[in-house]
């Protein structure tokens, strides 16, 4: 509500106080997958070149 008391735009709003709320929130989790999906492949490579030796 300050937002409009400071008489804001829609996309103001979004740009300067939402978006970089979310970014906050999302960019970790995000990074901790991709991390986790690194370290699957990984190791379904490992698994795979041994086993074709």
């Amino acid at each position: 509500m300050s937002a409009l008391f400071v008489r804001l735009h829609y996309w103001q709003v979004m740009r300067k106080i939402v978006i970089p709320q979310v970014l906050k929130k999302v960019i970790l989790p995000m990074v901790g997958l991709s991390i986790g999906l690194f370290q699957d492949r990984t190791l379904i490579t490992i698994a795979f070149l041994q086993w074709k030796m």
